[in-house]
């Protein structure tokens, strides 16, 4: 739900902006609508690509195991939820209660991907903030 918002949003607000300002006899006088309008075509593509890429990367998710049958120790670095042993990245990864699942450098978790920022698609999700306030 929040994904569709997001891009009818994005697609919608720079879409008449641009319709605007090619009926405006001031700008479509001293510059030229068409680059103005393949710039913005192009730059809501490259935010597009790096959404995509931010939804579908893992961010770094530790795999889950199944619910040991002895209580587990005090000492021992293991997720109280999900079980995922944390032993390797115990100071950098957090349990997202909304993925249910244990992720390596954890940022937070975006509603706007739907997917947590972790370590591995963090790249992309700044991309995505790069890209959509370029166009804007």
């Amino acid at each position: 739900m929040h994904v569709t918002l997001a891009w009818f949003l994005l697609i919608v607000v720079n879409g008449h902006g641009v319709w605007f300002l090619r009926k405006d006899p001031y700008f479509s006088e001293n510059y030229n609508t068409d680059i103005y309008t393949a710039l913005v075509v192009v730059l809501i593509g490259l935010a597009g690509i790096s959404h995509y890429r931010c939804i579908k990367a893992d961010p770094g998710l530790l795999p889950k195991k199944e619910k040991p049958k002895k209580k587990i120790a005090k000492g021992e670095k293991t997720c109280e939820r999900c079980f995922a042993d944390r032993s390797n990245f115990e100071p950098r990864v957090h349990h997202c209660s909304l993925c249910g699942g244990c992720v390596f450098k954890m940022s937070h978790h975006c509603m706007w991907t739907y997917n947590c920022v972790g370590y591995y698609n963090k790249k992309y999700y700044l991309l995505f903030l790069f890209w959509t306030f370029a166009v804007i």
